[in-house]
């Protein structure tokens, strides 16, 4: 993992969305997916197809999204509850699935805080 990817998903990060993102906007993942570098790959490429058909173009939206429709379960290997260095805590993604998201899109997340801890859910 590139330094600079560990660095973004450390700090927290917030929403600028601002319209569809176009195709450009996400590698092609099909080489990924064939790659499986971990028994998550196939989850991260769901979440990332997913995050693509509703034109999300931040983590956090995507990840708003699952909470607000209780999709959860479908991602459930990856959830994870983080705490940032700012007390704000939320339902989101593990560092390692963070930083291949990442890979995969290009988003538009902004830093605002650390991220101090990510606990498995259950």
């Amino acid at each position: 993992m590139s330094s600079m990817v560990q660095d973004a998903y450390d700090m927290g990060i917030t929403t600028n969305l601002g319209g569809m993102p176009s195709d450009s906007f996400y590698r092609d993942y099909s080489s990924y997916n064939s790659r499986k570098t971990n028994k998550h790959s196939s989850v991260i490429i769901e979440y990332v197809q997913l995050m693509k058909a509703q034109g999300m173009r931040t983590i956090v939206d995507m990840n708003n999204y699952l909470t607000k429709n209780n999709l959860w379960n479908e991602f459930s290997t990856i959830q994870r509850i983080n705490t940032y260095s700012s007390g704000f805590t939320s339902v989101g993604v593990s560092r390692e699935a963070y930083s291949k998201i990442m890979y995969l899109c290009k988003t538009d997340d902004i830093i605002h805080s650390r991220l101090e801890v990510s606990k498995r859910l259950g």
